[in-house]
C-alpha cells in the first residue's frame, strides 16, 4: 500500500463525554415506552416473561406461555428473565427486559472500542513517519477505535435490531467479545482464549450452533492466515475450546436429565440448527445482493477500500482478523437455506473495523463523497419514516401476536 501519515492533530482524541453521549443517544431511544416492533421482538419478551413467571422447566426449555420455542437458544430468555425478576417491580417487566438489552449492547460497543484500539496500536499498521510528525501508537489506536465505534453505530442494519429483545441483539455483543478475545490473545493467549471461548459458548446458547461453529473456525484458521497468531496458537485454541465446551454443554445436559420431554425438546433444537445450514442456493445469493449493501451501509465501501489499500498487509492481525471474520460471515450467509436479515448481523462488526482502518488511508475526496452520500441517505430515510410513522403505528402487522405473548 502507499505510504500515509496520520498526524497528531488528525489523531486527536474525541472527548469521552461526547462518545458516551452519542452512545446513549443511540441506545436509549427505542428501548423504553413502546410496544413490540414485530414478531421476533414479541417472542423475546414472551420467552423472558414465561421464564420469570414460571419454574425450572420454563428456564430449561424456552416456551411462550406453553408454546415450545425450539429456535435459537435460551440465553437471551435467561438474561431477560433475570432483569424482570430484579427490576420488573420497579421499572415494569417490558422496560426491565429491554434495559438488559441496552446494557449488554453498551458492553458490546465498549468491547468493539477496546478490540480496535488493541489491534490498531500494533506496529504492523502504524503509519509512515519520515518526519517524526506522525501520531503515537496509542493516539493512532484511539483514533481508529473511535472511528470504528462511530461507524458501527452508523450501520443501517443494526439501528433497529440492537433495540429489540431478541437473540440477534445479544449476538451483536458476543461477536464484539469474540473480536476482543482474539485481539487480546496475540499478547496474552490464555486470557484471550478464555474471552473468545466464552463468546463462542454465549453464541451457541443465543443464536445456535452454526454461528458458534463459524467463530470457532475463524479461531482455528487464524494461525494459518495471520503469522502473528502462529506463536500463540496452542494456548489460545486449547483455552478457547475448553471454555466453549464447559460454557455450552451444561444446558443440554440439564435439559436431558431434568425434564421428561428434554430429549424431544433437544432433538427439535438440534433439528433447527441443522436446518440453518445447507448448500449454497441462488435464493440466498440474490437475497444478499439485494439487501447486504443496504444493511452494511455506509460501512462496506470503506471496508472494501481498506481490503484493497492494505492488501500487502493481510497477514497482520489488524487486517487479517476482521477479514477472516467477514469472510466467515459471508460464507455462513450463503449456506443459509432460508435467507433473512438476521444472518447478515455477524458481518457488521468486522466490516466496521475494516472501514475504520480504511479511513486512515483514504483520500479526502473519497471520504467527502461517502459523507455526503451517507447524510443524504439517512436524511431521506428519516423523511420517509416521519411521513409513514402514523400509518405504521396504526397498522402494526404483528400487534396481535405481541398482545398474545404479553397478556
Amino acid at each position: 500500500m502507499r505510504a500515509f501519515i496520520v498526524t497528531q492533530d488528525e489523531a486527536r482524541r474525541i472527548p469521552g463525554a461526547f462518545l458516551l453521549l452519542i452512545a446513549a443517544l443511540y441506545l436509549i431511544p427505542g428501548l423504553l415506552f413502546r410496544d413490540p416492533w414485530g414478531r421476533a421482538d414479541a417472542e423475546g419478551l414472551g420467552i423472558a416473561l414465561t421464564m420469570a413467571r414460571g419454574g425450572l422447566a420454563d428456564w430449561l426449555a424456552p416456551n411462550i406461555f406453553g408454546l415450545a420455542f425450539t429456535e435459537e437458544g435460551p440465553l437471551h430468555g435467561w438474561l431477560g428473565a433475570l432483569a424482570i425478576l430484579a427490576l420488573g417491580g420497579i421499572l415494569g417487566e417490558q422496560t426491565a427486559a429491554r434495559l438488559m438489552i441496552g446494557v449488554i449492547v453498551a458492553c458490546g460497543l465498549c468491547w468493539i472500542w477496546l478490540a480496535c484500539s488493541t489491534l490498531a496500536r500494533r506496529p504492523e499498521v502504524q503509519p509512515a513517519d519520515p518526519f517524526e510528525a506522525s501520531a503515537r501508537p496509542s493516539q493512532f489506536g484511539r483514533a481508529v477505535a473511535d472511528a470504528a465505534l462511530l461507524v458501527t453505530m452508523a450501520t443501517c442494519g443494526l439501528i433497529a435490531r440492537v433495540h429489540e429483545t431478541t437473540a440477534e441483539a445479544l449476538q451483536f455483543s458476543w461477536t464484539a467479545a469474540f473480536l476482543l478475545g482474539a485481539a487480546i490473545a496475540i499478547d496474552r493467549p490464555v486470557r484471550g482464549g478464555l474471552v473468545a471461548g466464552l463468546a463462542i459458548a454465549a453464541s451457541a446458547l443465543t443464536r445456535g450452533l452454526p454461528t458458534a461453529c463459524a467463530m470457532l473456525l475463524v479461531l482455528v484458521l487464524l494461525p494459518v492466515a495471520v503469522q502473528r497468531f502462529r506463536l500463540v496458537a496452542w494456548p489460545m485454541l486449547s483455552t478457547a475450546l475448553a471454555t466453549a465446551l464447559l460454557g455450552s454443554i451444561p444446558w443440554p445436559i440439564a435439559l436431558l436429565h431434568t425434564l421428561p420431554e428434554g430429549a424431544e425438546w433437544l432433538r427439535a433444537w438440534l433439528g433447527w440448527n441443522a436446518s440453518e445450514v445447507g448448500a449454497p442456493t441462488s435464493r440466498s445469493l440474490i437475497f444478499l445482493l439485494r439487501n447486504l449493501p443496504w444493511y452494511l451501509w455506509p460501512t462496506w465501501p470503506l471496508a472494501l477500500w481498506a481490503a484493497w489499500a492494505w492488501r500487502k498487509r493481510w497477514q497482520t492481525p489488524a487486517i487479517g482478523l476482521p477479514l477472516l471474520m467477514a469472510l466467515s460471515a459471508l460464507v455462513l450467509m450463503l449456506l443459509t437455506p432460508s435467507p433473512s436479515e438476521s444472518m447478515m448481523q455477524p458481518a457488521a462488526i468486522p466490516f466496521a473495523l475494516l472501514a475504520a482502518l480504511g479511513l486512515t488511508a483514504a483520500r479526502r475526496g473519497l471520504i467527502s463523497m461517502l459523507d455526503w452520500t451517507a447524510v443524504a441517505t439517512f436524511s431521506l430515510i428519516g423523511f420517509i419514516l416521519d411521513r409513514k410513522s402514523t400509518r405504521l403505528n396504526s397498522s402494526h402487522a404483528n400487534i396481535s401476536y405481541a398482545v398474545f405473548c404479553l397478556k
